[in-house]
């Protein structure tokens, strides 16, 4: 996820947590969300990012042949008419 913000943008990881980051590049207290702050350009343009996101890429496509947990239900705080 790239959530924009006023003077950055995150690199966001739904699972962050479940990623092996050796270089320590994710941020968050989150379950499970993590993050990277990006700022300039050298945050983003470097090998030791790229490596995460291979992982998160090969963990996304394995994770989605696991069973989900739940099913049929949505919660939104949006209201419809």
């Amino acid at each position: 996820m790239l959530p924009v913000y006023t003077n950055h943008l995150n690199l966001g990881f739904n699972k962050g947590t479940l990623l092996n980051d050796p270089h320590g590049l994710l941020t968050g207290t989150g379950n499970l969300i993590r993050h990277i702050d990006v700022n300039e350009e050298s945050d983003y343009r470097n090998p030791k990012l790229k490596e995460l996101i291979k992982e998160a890429l090969v963990f996304a496509v394995t994770d989605m042949d696991g069973q989900t947990k739940s099913s049929g239900k949505t919660i939104s705080k949006i209201k419809t008419n």
